[in-house]
């Protein structure tokens, strides 16, 4: 009933070409914040899904914006470079979930708090890849060095978050790829 309640609703949407329901694109939004409570491919299709939805109602592009000063999209950035860092340092065998994806859902309601408890795990991982993590810490600094100071807060962040998420995780994976084919 939930299901069909969904696509009775959603079908509009994308045959007239109608705005999504907020409380379709909330819930989306909450589930995909909290990756703790699902496995790991289900929260990762969960994301793709609720960006693509974050997408059509703001009109983002989903490759990764270098240029967008939005507060909740550099929030998101640096979510996801502490994530690849904290991931390349613990090595494939590893599978546990990096601090970035177990403080998600607390980073999203208080970004700056929860930002700074997810820093301090950090510095151990950055030790750990010496001179190879230097990079993804001259990023961290660059990306946050672009949030404004009043705007380095504990506002809850909106949706775009994930966006600023998911293409910066995708752009370093991608990169991450492309170095490892020019080395063989």
């Amino acid at each position: 009933k939930v299901v069909k309640g969904l696509m009775e609703r959603m079908l509009p949407c994308i045959i007239d070409d109608r705005k999504i329901p907020l409380d379709i694109l909330k819930s989306a939004f909450y589930r995909a914040s909290n990756p703790v409570s699902m496995e790991r491919w289900e929260w990762e299709k969960n994301l793709s899904i609720t960006c693509a939805l974050i997408n059509k109602k703001e009109g983002y592009d989903v490759t990764l914006d270098t240029g967008n000063n939005n507060r909740d999209y550099l929030f998101g950035r640096l979510l996801a470079i502490a994530d690849v860092l904290e991931r390349r340092a613990l090595g494939s065998e590893e599978t546990r979930s990096t601090n970035a994806i177990r403080y998600m859902n607390s980073f999203s309601k208080h970004p700056a708090r929860a930002w700074k408890t997810i820093q301090e795990s950090l510095q151990p991982y950055q030790a750990k890849l010496g001179t190879k993590g230097r990079y993804l810490s001259s990023m961290i600094d660059e990306v946050a060095s672009r949030i404004n100071y009043e705007d380095f807060n504990n506002k809850s962040l909106s949706g775009k978050y994930l966006l600023g998420f998911y293409s910066q995780r995708h752009e370093l994976y991608q990169k991450k790829g492309t170095n490892d084919e020019e080395k063989k």
